[in-house]
């Protein structure tokens, strides 16, 4: 463990960047609020969400194009996949790999150890000033 590791201030406003999409704004909604809670989610790490946001959005409305049909007719090879679907991939991986850097999926959350913030509901803790200690450290497998 990286015992000198930066700790950058927790993010504040969670509001989706206006730059968002509908798709892009709703992922944003769903995950920033959860790794805030959880302590993952610093002020410099907004725009990696963004990314993550924009690239969802992408993935979402290439596998819109997809619901009629995953192939197409070419004069040249005859029936072939559709273009939207390498789209679909690759922003599925850009979302996956951004994703990662904050713990998402099972392999990367053994690499992340949150503290996450709690409610003070401990009124020893008030009265006898012990301190809750927000926010998570990271750490490289």
């Amino acid at each position: 463990m990286n015992q000198h590791e930066p700790r950058p201030k927790l993010a504040e406003t969670l509001q989706a960047p206006v730059e968002l999409d509908e798709h892009a704004t709703k992922f944003w909604d769903e995950h920033a609020p959860k790794l805030k809670k959880l302590g993952l989610l610093s002020e410099i790490d907004l725009h990696l969400l963004v990314m993550a946001a924009q690239w969802w959005s992408v993935h979402v409305r290439a596998l819109a194009e997809l619901k009629e049909s995953i192939t197409q007719v070419s004069e040249a090879n005859g029936k072939v996949a559709r273009a939207e679907i390498g789209v679909a991939k690759t922003a599925f991986n850009a979302v996956r790999a951004i994703m990662q850097e904050f713990g998402i999926g099972p392999g990367s959350r053994t690499k992340v150890t949150a503290h996450p913030e709690e409610e003070d509901d401990d009124p020893a803790g008030k009265f006898f000033g012990y301190p809750r200690k927000p926010g998570a450290k990271r750490f490289l497998a």
